[in-house]
């Protein structure tokens, strides 16, 4: 299995964005659009859980 190279600036860019969008508990379909997205743009297939996890896998 090869390493992953981890992207600092991209994982802090994301941080912020996230921790910008209101999701108080109960109220999280807003993150999760922005997770899945993101994934998707990084090559991954997301999928939600019957309990509204996100699950991805490419």
């Amino acid at each position: 299995m090869s390493r992953l190279t981890i992207d600092s600036d991209y994982l802090l860019k994301i941080l912020e964005k996230l921790l910008k969008i209101p999701s108080p508990t109960g109220y999280t379909d807003t993150i999760v659009r922005f997770v899945t997205k993101e994934l998707e743009h990084l090559g991954l297939e997301p999928e939600l859980t019957r309990r509204g996890a996100i699950r991805a896998v490419r």
